[in-house]
């Protein structure tokens, strides 16, 4: 799990940041934002079917 995360992580973590940046204007919400995003994925992993991509 703790590897999937990492993979999700580096590959969209860029992606959300500056969407995120876009939306708010502001670096900190930014960051703020996409932490948040991925603790709440963490929360679900479990739940998580790669096959369902």
């Amino acid at each position: 799990m703790q590897e999937l995360l990492q993979n999700m992580v580096e590959t969209y973590g860029d992606r959300i940041y500056r969407l995120a940046l876009r939306y708010t204007g502001s670096s900190y919400q930014a960051q703020d934002i996409a932490r948040e995003t991925f603790l709440r994925a963490c929360k679900h992993l479990d739940s998580y079917d790669r096959n369902q991509i």
